[in-house]
């Protein structure tokens, strides 16, 4: 998948999009789509983690360097949980199974690499 519609479909804003049309509009469609946005939102702050190159940069925008590493390692420990703990709607963990996407896999591996 190219990086460019990963970082559309999986931002920040789409994750509020998915809150908002429960929470606030109240839509039947959007009934447990909770989840959904969480794992919108844990993506896209990994993608902004993982993209980050300016040495300018702050916050989630600063480069993985290990000055910083108290900022971003917590952040990563999080993430790998998160991703580990996924489960289908019968409880079996998907990280593990032919069903988890490459795009978790690769994540969790980068994840991996700062533990």
């Amino acid at each position: 998948m190219k990086v460019r519609l990963v970082a559309q479909t999986l931002s920040r804003s789409v994750a509020y999009a998915i809150d908002w049309s429960f929470d606030y509009l109240k839509l039947p469609a959007f009934v447990g789509s909770e989840a959904t946005a969480e794992f919108t939102s844990a993506y896209y702050y990994l993608l902004d983690q993982l993209k980050s190159w300016s040495c300018c940069g702050h916050s989630s925008k600063a480069p993985l360097m290990p000055s910083n590493e108290n900022s971003w390692r917590p952040f990563f420990s999080e993430v790998l949980s998160y991703f580990d703990g996924l489960t289908d709607i019968a409880g079996t963990r998907l990280f593990p199974t032919k069903r988890c996407t490459a795009a978790i896999r690769f994540s969790a591996s980068c994840v991996w690499y700062f533990q």
